[in-house]
């Protein structure tokens, strides 16, 4: 008859089961933006692919280019993308704590 032995890990090496303590928050706010990334890029996607089929299928009704401008929907996309550009420099910048480009002086 014969015993088999468990060898034991030091808890310092042991990764994944525990042992490791917590995740630092920078993977965990890494993972966390790609979790968020990527269930924006599911939501459009189902979104574009429901105006690619159901865009033609108004049952009679107007289109959207009845109902809308398109001169002033192409101008206010351009100045949300505008404003999101510029709150991700104004984020960069307070994590680099250059608060001169930051703050707009009169």
């Amino acid at each position: 008859m014969t015993l088999a032995t468990i060898d034991t890990v030091p808890v310092e090496l042991a990764r994944g089961r525990g042992g490791g303590g917590p995740a630092p928050t920078r993977i965990v706010v890494a993972y966390g933006f790609w979790i968020f990334l990527l269930s924006d890029i599911v939501m459009f996607s189902g979104l574009f692919a429901a105006y690619a089929v159901l865009s033609d299928q108004t049952a009679g009704g107007p289109a959207g280019r009845d109902l809308f401008n398109l001169r002033n929907v192409f101008t206010e996309t351009m100045c949300l993308l505008l404003s999101s550009y510029t709150c991700g420099l104004g984020a960069l910048s307070a994590e680099r704590r250059t608060h001169g480009k930051i703050v707009l002086t009169p």
